[in-house]
């Protein structure tokens, strides 16, 4: 957050990382926040991955960030644009659900026992394809936001 990445650089630890990235970022934004607030405002990193508490965390880390930055990054957007990356990802949940729970009608059916392999192998597309869109949310959010907290260091 603080210290400066390039670009290139986030998107490719996120890739190689498989988006685990992300979860060390914040945990390094969280503790950088906290060094220079001289507080334990921001709780610990391991609420993002509890749903519900993660926006309670990022709440947090928005005020946070916008009183480091003088009110330079709005609490409002940051906030705000993490809603809208993790919505993104449950729409995207919520089309795999509809459409698991439609393929029960008999418009695929095969005798011989293969259209089981079939549905392991879509359902393994789908979760990948999820996977593939998180990295992708997390990235975007990821530089959007060094982009803001390298803007605020030179105003």
């Amino acid at each position: 957050m603080l210290h400066g990445h390039s670009t290139r650089k986030l998107i490719g630890l996120q890739i190689v990382t498989l988006g685990f990235y992300f979860f060390r970022w914040a945990a390094v934004c969280r503790k950088e926040l906290n060094t220079v607030l001289r507080s334990n405002y921001v709780p610990t990193t391991w609420f993002l991955i509890i749903p519900g508490l993660n926006y309670w965390w990022m709440w947090h880390y928005s005020h946070a960030l916008d009183g480091v930055t003088n009110h330079s990054v709005k609490y409002s957007d940051t906030f705000l644009l993490y809603i809208i990356a993790t919505t993104f990802l449950s729409f995207a949940g919520y089309g795999y659900s509809n459409f698991s729970s439609s393929t029960n009608d008999n418009t695929f059916v095969i005798n011989d026992g293969s259209w089981q392999t079939a549905f392991v192998l879509l359902v393994a597309a789908l979760i990948v394809f999820v996977w593939i869109v998180s990295i992708v949310a997390n990235t975007f959010y990821i530089c959007v936001m060094q982009k803001r907290t390298d803007k605020a260091k030179t105003l």
